[in-house]
């Protein structure tokens, strides 16, 4: 896994309705600037999805968050200070995600069960490395 990118200096804001929320759960699924995006990934992910060319692919998923931007929209996360930007290069990996999720609630559902499962043996793990 890629090593995650916290910025030296974030910047924190409230969030608008614009703002595309990142995280699992009610609050971002039921947020209106997650509801647009969400909108949009389904008029692109056709074209990401037909096209091999990794650059293309890029492209379009930089387009994704040129569209969030275009109508005043941050990407944000929340950490124990509040919500603060993430960068365009962590957002454009976002996007990228976002764009080749499968949207079968079957697969969704196994998917999860797989994390859940995976996030328990990893518990389980942890566990014993402390006795």
């Amino acid at each position: 896994p890629r090593k995650k990118i916290i910025p030296a200096n974030k910047r924190y804001k409230n969030c608008t309705e614009d703002d595309v929320l990142t995280g699992r759960g009610g609050k971002s699924n039921h947020h209106k600037g997650n509801q647009r995006y969400r909108a949009e990934i389904e008029r692109l992910e056709v074209r990401y999805k037909m096209t091999d060319d990794k650059d293309e692919k890029t492209k379009i998923s930089e387009e994704l968050v040129a569209f969030v931007k275009s109508f005043g929209g941050d990407f944000l996360e929340k950490d124990d200070y509040g919500w603060y930007i993430i960068d365009d290069i962590v957002a454009r990996r976002k996007a990228s995600q976002a764009l080749r999720e499968d949207k079968d609630p079957a697969k969704r559902r196994a998917k999860r069960q797989r994390f859940l499962a995976r996030r328990a043996r990893e518990q389980e793990e942890r566990r014993k490395g402390d006795n």
